[in-house]
């Protein structure tokens, strides 16, 4: 049964005063519900002995300042023997830096001796059991939800593994077909087979790269990188697909800025802008580089149908595909979510906007990174 809900509340008072302890047993004595039942300890010391002999009580009324102990030392020390114990700490003064380190020493609550009432040791009480229920309960559920992302990293870290090995297969096996020897019908079919096995390559790769960036360990190493050199490769990389999809993709260079960046991150993110673009266009990708006093922007801008307003707030969310023109894009919803992590460790920001923000049928959206130089 919860402790707060018992007709009998058992109480570990530490008090060396033996007429603050009088005082404190006689006004809890007053109380008609809950009862409380207290055993009694001058020192540190007894308490603690107290505890292996009798075992832990519901509540511990604790004095700062005894023979063998003092301030917030006493409450450490206290937490050490009773763990799972609620403590409401006592103090002669209102000195607002002591029972604050006691608190942040793991109390649940003070009182100052000189304002004790029935109702304020009654009210102490209960916050104190109620406090320590909180936060044990948000102690078991941070704990659930450590042991379930534990699992999912487990299970997305197995599921890259066992996937790359049939997916490299499958592109090596496409890649090795002999075109001019199937028909012009066939070649249909396994140009879809080779864009769904690099799409899964795609997902897989990102899955993993979106647990790597989430855990503590991931970091990024920036070195002095032009970036003109780096958008141009990267356009470069998708010139194939954007001609499949017969899209432009024109980049003004302008002169070749350097900015102190991950190049292989960095990379990534603007792999992952253009391609997401290029499903959207009608016609052409344009990338702009341009520098300002402290910064440096990448804007990526296609001229599709636009972003939903209501889907703007949401676009770098994990796993959230927005709308486009009332329709859904395939996609794993996870590119943005990757290149917002990207950006923030090199300490950027990467937003999202349309051309044509006063209307709702938009002409094309707008990706700006913006770096820190």
């Amino acid at each position: 049964m919860d402790p707060i809900e018992r007709a009998v509340i058992r109480i570990l008072l530490v008090e060396d005063h033996p007429a603050d302890a009088e005082y404190i047993v006689e006004r809890l004595g007053e109380v008609r519900e809950p009862r409380f039942e207290i055993r009694c300890a001058q020192r540190l010391a007894e308490a603690v002995q107290s505890l292996r002999e009798a075992g832990d009580p519901d509540v511990i009324i604790l004095d700062l300042s005894l023979p063998d102990s003092a301030g917030h030392a006493t409450v450490v020390e206290m937490r050490k023997a009773a763990p799972d114990v609620p403590i409401v700490i006592l103090t002669g003064t209102d000195d607002e830096r002591l029972w604050r380190a006691a608190l942040e020493s793991g109390a649940q609550d003070y009182l100052v001796k000189t304002r004790i009432s029935p109702d304020a040791l009654v009210r102490s009480v209960k916050y104190a059991l109620i406090r320590k229920r909180l936060h044990d309960e948000l102690r078991r559920r941070q704990e659930r939800l450590e042991e379930i992302d534990r699992l999912k990293n487990d299970f997305i870290h197995m599921a890259h593994h066992e996937l790359m090995t049939p997916i490299v297969n499958i592109t090596e096996s496409l890649a090795r077909l002999d075109q001019n020897a199937i028909a012009a019908d066939q070649k249909d079919y396994l140009d879809i087979a080779r864009r769904s096995a690099e799409r899964l390559f795609r997902l897989t790769g990102d899955l993993r790269e979106l647990t790597a960036i989430e855990s503590d360990s991931f970091s990024v190493r920036p070195t002095p990188t032009p970036l003109s050199h780096l958008i141009r490769t990267v356009c470069r990389t998708v010139e194939d697909s954007a001609r499949q999809a017969g899209v432009r993709i024109l980049f003004d260079e302008g002169p070749d800025r350097t900015a102190p960046v991950d190049s292989q991150r960095i990379e990534q993110v603007l792999l992952n802008l253009l391609r997401n673009a290029i499903r959207y266009a009608r016609a052409e990708v344009r990338v702009d580089l341009s520098e300002a006093k402290d910064s440096i922007q990448i804007r990526v801008e296609d001229d599709g149908p636009g972003i939903d307003p209501r889907d703007l707030p949401r676009i770098f969310d994990k796993f959230f595909r927005g709308q486009r023109a009332g329709k859904t894009k395939s996609g794993s919803g996870l590119g943005l979510a990757v290149a917002k992590r990207i950006i923030e460790a090199h300490g950027g920001s990467i937003s999202a906007q349309n051309r044509d923000q006063s209307s709702l049928t938009s002409s094309g959206a707008v990706f700006t990174v913006t770096l820190p130089i």
